[in-house]
């Protein structure tokens, strides 16, 4: 009997030993079948924001400039063979060349910071309305003071525009005023040599400079007001809103001047082409925004797991673009005609203002500098 006992016990052994090499088989076969999935890496947001900055810096501000300096080159030898030989013919390529250096300028624009501003660019090529008394007061005088503070209603693109596209006579009145008196053409050659050396400078500047190696520095690459993207982010807020939503749309509509339309107000006022500098203005921000492909703010924000609001962006920048497309070539046409539509285009501005100040420049941690009461 005891023999029996001691047989079972050691069956009961040997089977409980199999019921466990069994298990530990079944665990490893299945643990082969199914590995642990393996966790997404994490985006270095410091790299992105390095990898902004140079996009940036390499792609849109050089570019930009660099393309602003070629179209001004064009402009100085138009504006000199015209002067020289006054006929339609030059007339009409200053008129192109013209448009194109206003174009050009467009892109640039944006931004409102480093030799822009040290070297007062914005204000020296489109200072607008332009004051077509004090020209013709400084032609009729024979003397003025290019640079001057005092003088700078009378400059910039915009003067050039009222010069060359007056339309209060025909072409030809335009090429007789300019054989007639000498000090004409003297007073144009001198906004064109001041325009050719503040866009000179300051490319030179954003090409070789101090500025942009530091903004594309190591020691930048944070959020903080001094770093690059949040120099840039206060540069976007600064020129949607003042230069862009106001200057070109909103004080003319006078939805920024206590209700009262100023069409003379519009950029182009003598020259007609208001609705191409907008659009101008508003394709270089869906570049910037969407950085060809490459690290950019929409990037960024995907990156942060905003891809919402990186779509609400780019399609806020297409809406405004598609209503834009709908208004007459001359904002001051348009303001006669029917002056809602310039302030239907204004509230799609205003809602892309909203998302840049309040939004992007909220979920990235940028702290907006600007000061702005208007309760945007």
């Amino acid at each position: 009997m005891k023999t029996k006992l001691i047989q079972r016990k050691n069956i009961n052994q040997i089977a409980g030993g199999l019921c466990f090499l069994l298990f530990l088989l079944i665990a490893s076969c299945s643990d082969g079948d199914s590995p642990a999935p393996t966790p997404e890496p994490e985006t270095n947001l410091a790299e992105l924001r390095a990898a902004i900055a140079e996009n940036i810096a390499e792609n849109y501000i050089k570019l930009s400039f660099a393309s602003l300096k070629t179209k001004n080159d064009l402009f100085i030898v138009a504006a000199e063979n015209f002067t020289g030989s006054p006929s339609v013919e030059n007339l009409n390529k200053l008129r192109a060349a013209h448009k194109d250096l206003w174009l050009s300028w467009q892109p640039a624009a944006i931004y409102q910071m480093g030799p822009t501003t040290t070297n007062a660019l914005r204000a020296a090529i489109n200072t607008y309305p332009t004051d077509a008394d004090l020209i013709e007061s400084n032609v009729s005088a024979g003397t003025w003071t290019i640079g001057a503070i005092s003088n700078r209603a009378a400059e910039g693109l915009p003067a050039v525009d009222y010069l060359i596209n007056n339309t209060t006579g025909s072409d030809e009145d335009i090429i007789a005023s300019y054989i007639d008196d000498s000090a004409r053409g003297d007073y144009l050659i001198g906004l064109v040599s001041y325009l050719d050396t503040k866009i000179s400078v300051s490319t030179d500047q954003w090409q070789n400079g101090e500025f942009i190696n530091a903004f594309t520095a190591t020691s930048a690459n944070g959020t903080d007001v001094g770093s690059a993207l949040g120099m840039l982010i206060n540069a976007i807020d600064l020129h949607v809103q003042r230069f862009l939503r106001d200057g070109k749309v909103a004080i003319p509509s006078g939805v920024r001047s206590a209700g009262i339309a100023r069409p003379k107000a519009t950029e182009s006022y003598y020259g007609g082409f208001d609705r191409e500098l907008l659009i101008a203005a508003l394709e270089a921000y869906e570049g910037l925004f969407d950085g060809g492909g490459q690290s950019s703010i929409l990037t960024y924000l995907r990156a942060l797991d905003e891809g919402d609001l990186a779509t609400n962006v780019a399609q806020q920048i297409d809406d405004a673009i598609s209503l834009s497309n709908g208004l007459n070539d001359s904002f001051a046409q348009q303001i006669e005609d029917d002056n809602q539509q310039m302030i239907n285009v204004f509230m799609e501005l205003q809602e892309l203002v909203t998302l840049i100040k309040s939004d992007v420049s909220s979920v990235i941690g940028i702290t907006i500098t600007n000061q702005d009461v208007d309760g945007d």
